[in-house]
């Protein structure tokens, strides 16, 4: 059994692949008005560098850079049409907290966008969650049914003392208490204790029991669970779970006993070490054999780090009993530029010959920082040595919601606009990629431009208005 560090782990920059590709941040690049607003979504040819267009997602946002609508549209080569297929929206209070957001799919029957879920929330003094109501649309009664409901207290401290779980009660169309979770704090707010309960019969039944003490330095030394037994009204003990750190407080080892026969039984033990970084060097996991009747090597993680501490390699061996010693079983490869941004990201498993990839991603950055591309890549055909999926996304500001805002200073500029004889000059401050799109996003044409006067042909282009990229720069042109 895997097991990859513990409750208070370092906190590392440890980013998966699917985290980095998916994560939108809504942000302005410098001397622009033109936030990224839309996500290009493509999928390649088995074996091919070819990539086809599969979907796009536009967002939309509020004048404090929150989003307020994101709408999923996939792509009908067939048609070579947009057609919709989900729509969210978004709400929020003069704080910028969230207080409601309603998801809708797109009906093709009624060609009309349909209910789906619903979700609202409420914040008392300090911008802390109170209440979280989520609800399903039913179609029959053209009604909203509840689904569940949490709702939140706090004490004098601002720490959440108490979190009740409800559920729908389709009878009498009210929430029902189904669970409650109970927090105590010690006088240095640490959280020493916290209480799981039922409801049963009108009132709260205990479940479960964590009980933790923490060192003066607030970290955790001692975490007991234990369980309630109805009949005799008493706490049993389960497991138990200790904690130590070394002299800059990180951790150091972790060790989990089950209670038996009125004692504690060591099960499993984790410890790190460190490099001189105060950087994990490794992860050691060893279980208790009941054979031997002490504890033996499980599992073990090994990191590198490059110059500027960034994790580059974890390498997962795990132990072998027969020949008593550590046999390869993973890899996770990372590699960064110099904003410390990942480029790639590969993981790779032991065949037990050579490492095979599993999966792996690669991200594209902008002069701010930015990422703006990423591919993600799947299902590794050992055959051929190639991966079988392969999926590419990239954000762009499009500009198709929000409208075209005044630059205050454009690195291109054109003529003429508009367009009479299929013929446009850009003048580009520097060397840059542009492309061509009608109002709905479409792709007509793209290409790179020289520094200076460049002169684009658009032959073949119907007459109308017309989104010009430059760089992270739009602007819009008109062909007659």
């Amino acid at each position: 059994m895997k097991m990859i560090l513990f409750y208070s782990m370092d906190i590392r920059k440890c980013v998966s692949s699917l985290l980095v590709a998916f994560v939108f941040a809504f942000s302005f690049s410098a001397n622009a008005t033109c936030r990224f607003d839309t996500v290009m979504n493509y999928q390649y040819l088995p074996a091919t560098a070819i990539k086809e267009l599969t979907g796009r997602q536009i967002f939309t946002t509020n004048a404090s850079g929150l989003y307020t609508s994101s709408l999923y549209q996939n792509w009908n080569a067939s048609t070579s049409k947009w057609t919709n297929s989900s729509y969210e929206t978004k709400s929020y209070d003069a704080s910028g907290n969230q207080i409601g957001r309603i998801g809708r799919t797109w009906s093709t029957v009624t060609a009309s966008w349909v209910y789906t879920t619903r979700d609202t929330y409420a914040f008392v003094l300090g911008n802390r969650l109170s209440n979280a109501e989520s609800y399903t649309w039913n179609t029959s009664t053209s009604a909203w049914v509840g689904t569940q409901k949490n709702t939140y207290t706090y004490n004098a401290n601002n720490l959440l003392a108490d979190g009740i779980y409800y559920s729908w009660n389709s009878g009498t169309s009210t929430w029902t208490q189904q669970t409650k979770r109970i927090n105590n704090y010690d006088v240095n707010s640490d959280l020493y204790q916290v209480i799981d309960q039922i409801w049963n019969a009108g009132s709260w039944s205990n479940t479960n029991k964590r009980s933790s003490l923490f060192s003066a330095t607030h970290k955790e030394l001692e975490r007991v669970t234990s369980t309630w037994i109805s009949m005799s009204s008493t706490w049993q003990n389960v497991n138990k779970y200790t904690y130590a750190y070394n002299a800059s407080d990180l951790p150091t080892a972790t060790s989990t006993y089950a209670w038996s026969n009125s004692v504690w039984n060591l099960q499993s033990r984790i410890t790190n070490t460190y490099n001189a970084a105060l950087k994990v060097s490794t992860t050691l996991t060893e279980q208790y054999d009941n054979t031997l009747m002490a504890m033996r090597n499980n599992y073990k993680h090994t990191y590198s780090y490059d110059a500027n501490n960034n994790e580059t390699i974890d390498w997962g061996e795990t132990w072998d009993v027969a020949s008593a010693s550590f046999k390869n079983d993973m890899k996770l490869l990372r590699t960064y530029n110099l904003n410390n941004d990942i480029l790639t990201f590969l993981q790779q498993t032991w065949n037990g010959t050579v490492w095979v990839n599993v999966n792996g991603n690669t991200n594209g950055y902008n002069t701010d920082g930015q990422l703006i591309n990423w591919e993600y890549n799947s299902s590794w055909n050992t055959t051929g040595n190639y991966y079988a999926v392969r999926t590419y996304g990239e954000y762009l500001c499009t500009l198709i919601n929000v409208g075209i805002d005044d630059v205050t200073s454009s690195p291109f500029s054109m003529y003429p606009n508009p367009v009479i004889a299929n013929v446009v000059t850009i003048n580009s401050a520097d060397h840059a990629a542009y492309s061509l799109s009608d109002l709905t996003g479409k792709l007509i044409q793209l290409g790179d431009l020289n520094a200076g006067e460049n002169q684009i042909q658009l032959n073949g282009i119907s007459s109308g208005v017309y989104l010009l990229k430059v760089g992270l720069q739009t602007q819009k042109i008109i062909v007659q």
